[in-house]
């Protein structure tokens, strides 16, 4: 079998094409967010320091967080590409299409208040979320950016739907940077939600689900889904 060289431009294009994919996706499942991280993202200024509670030192605490949650969601798509890439070369591209339609148009459905279901997933990895519990508490009292990041790492790590079917639509990616680009942008755009203890953040996130944000990047993942779909039957 003949293997094709990608070119930088069109590794870039790819690139730019998972980033805005992948925030679609974070946006689509803000409702998801708001109800499974809203407790969490209340309460997580609880964790911080005294002199880290208010203010400038609040806010910087929340963005080392958020640095934390979407870098290791970079890692964890660029691992995804890794396995992707290998796919791609072994022939695999009718499949991968066909898979990343369905990951795509089950991500849509998010925006619709329709959370696919993830019970599999959440059993395979259900083990891992003791040892994190764990190393969230031995960060806390969070009084650094070293232990903030940490924290936010954790904190990415725990069991959650939409990070497994995010994950797995990554897999389908052709290549390490075009998974970790839909993963950081899937980072970015849960961001609003995940980190809204505050009043500007919870009003933000509460502004994108009722505002229609969500349901507009779930049509447009639902569609992005159908054509992959298409172009992977056509493979065929």
């Amino acid at each position: 079998m003949m293997i094709r060289h990608t070119t930088p431009r069109l590794t870039s294009k790819r690139m730019i094409e998972s980033l805005i994919a992948g925030v679609l996706i974070g946006l689509a499942g803000t409702a998801h967010c708001l109800a499974m991280c809203g407790p969490l993202a209340a309460s997580v200024s609880l964790n911080f320091s005294p002199d880290r509670r208010l203010g400038r030192a609040n806010l910087t605490t929340l963005m080392w967080i958020g640095a934390g949650k979407v870098g290791l969601y970079t890692l964890l798509g660029a691992l995804a590409g890794v396995a992707g890439q290998q796919l791609m070369l072994a022939g695999a591209l009718m499949p991968l299409l066909l898979i990343s339609g369905l990951f795509l148009i089950a991500m849509g459905l998010y925006g619709f208040g329709i959370a696919p279901p993830t019970r599999l997933f959440r059993h395979l990895l259900t083990p891992i979320s003791a040892p994190l519990h764990t190393i969230s508490r031995r960060v806390t009292p969070i009084n650094s950016a070293a232990r903030a990041l940490a924290w936010g790492m954790a904190w990415g790590l725990l069991p959650c739907g939409l990070v497994y079917a995010a994950l797995g639509w990554s897999l389908t990616q052709p290549n390490p940077l075009a998974g970790a680009a839909g993963m950081l942008g899937f980072g970015l755009g849960t961001l609003p939600a995940a980190l809204g203890s505050g009043y500007l953040g919870s009003r933000l996130g509460r502004a994108i689900k009722t505002g229609g944000a969500a349901r507009i990047s779930g049509a447009v993942l639902i569609a992005m889904g159908l054509l992959s779909i298409t172009l992977g039957v056509a493979q065929g």
